[in-house]
């Protein structure tokens, strides 16, 4: 079941083959499959590259 995911931090999103890819302002990435999500929410200011 796909399910949407809420990003609040600031950072960059990027979409790396079938994944989506966000780093945050303190280096950390966290990786996330396409396929499982729905939607991405993003209230924080990311940019996309």
């Amino acid at each position: 079941m796909k399910q949407p995911i809420y990003i609040f931090s600031d950072g960059k999103l990027k979409r790396r083959q079938n994944t989506l890819a966000f780093e945050n302002a303190d280096g950390k990435k966290k990786y996330v499959p396409v396929e499982s999500t729905s939607e991405p929410m993003v209230p924080g200011l990311a940019i996309q590259y």
